[in-house]
């Protein structure tokens, strides 16, 4: 009788997106864990999930790799931005200000809520 071979690993569609944060940027996202002590602690930092953070540090985060390497690379990494309203400020700032609705009663959030959706820096345009 014919020795039967072990079918290969399935591997889903979701995997096959997956992709991985530059050397340099997982490394520093390992480096915060460990000083941290948790990936919860980084992952509120960051303004993220706990997941996310566990599925960067694997390989297999299937959103926006872009989105969250600028995340790390702004708050631990220090890279900046120009932001047409608030000059230079971290690209985790830009990013969470964002998601920041509109808010007509505070000038700088309606100077924000007029700037960034035609703003280079844009999540959206970064993809």
């Amino acid at each position: 009788m014919p020795k039967l071979s072990k079918p290969a690993p399935k591997r889903t569609a979701r995997a096959a997106l997956a992709e991985a944060l530059s050397k340099d940027t997982k490394d520093m996202l390992a480096k915060q864990v460990q000083r941290l002590g948790s990936q919860t602690k980084v992952a509120v930092v960051l303004n993220i999930s706990g997941a996310a953070v566990s599925l960067l540090l694997k390989d297999k985060y299937t959103g926006s790799i872009t989105v969250m390497e600028q995340r790390i690379r702004g708050k631990f990494m220090g890279d900046t931005v120009q932001c047409p309203v608030l000059r230079t400020i971290s690209t985790l700032d830009c990013l969470s200000n964002q998601a920041l609705p509109v808010a007509f009663t505070n000038p700088v959030r309606s100077a924000l809520g007029h700037n960034c959706p035609k703003c280079p820096h844009r999540k959206e345009l970064c993809k």
